[in-house]
């Protein structure tokens, strides 16, 4: 995919700095063959809406590599596309994701500027044996005052 180089200049700038690298940001960019995409389509992208009132809509774009593209929304249709396909900077986060088992387990950093912190958002992810994707749970270490959100399953595949 065509943004997979902007992505990972974007990881290794962030974690370049000292002062900005979180503690918790473990799993490091290696470029290696995954194997997602023999047990999901990464083809596209996966919208997953939140249960609260918000109607906050998490997308999230995977390479077989161990990088992923998310954002947060308020829309659900294809106009999100312009995200994914090469608009740079991109208005989500660059992270990096690994499979454990039958859970895919994602690190992006969030920065959220100099006053308020730089930290590492987790979230979990579920793929069943017929191929698809279905969210766990959302998490931060290091930010007692985050609230996760819980999104609705199953997601909204766009190709």
């Amino acid at each position: 995919m065509k943004h997979t180089g902007k992505c990972i200049l974007a990881v290794i700038l962030i974690l370049s700095f000292g002062c900005t690298r979180p503690r918790y940001f473990t799993n490091y960019y290696t470029g290696e063959y995954t194997g997602l995409d023999t047990l999901i389509n990464i083809e596209g992208y996966y919208c997953f809406e939140s249960i609260d009132t918000s109607k906050t809509i998490y997308c999230i774009m995977l390479h077989n590599d161990g990088l992923f593209i998310n954002v947060h929304t308020d829309q659900s249709d294809d106009s999100l596309k312009s995200y994914f396909e090469g608009a740079w900077p991109y208005p989500g986060f660059c992270g990096t994701y690994y499979l454990d088992k039958d859970t895919l387990k994602t690190q992006a950093i969030l920065d959220n500027g100099f006053l308020y912190g730089v930290y590492v958002i987790f979230r979990n992810f579920l793929i069943s044996t017929n191929g698809e994707l279905s969210f766990i749970k959302e998490y931060m270490l290091e930010n007692r005052d985050f609230k996760p959100k819980t999104y609705l399953n199953p997601p909204t595949f766009f190709h």
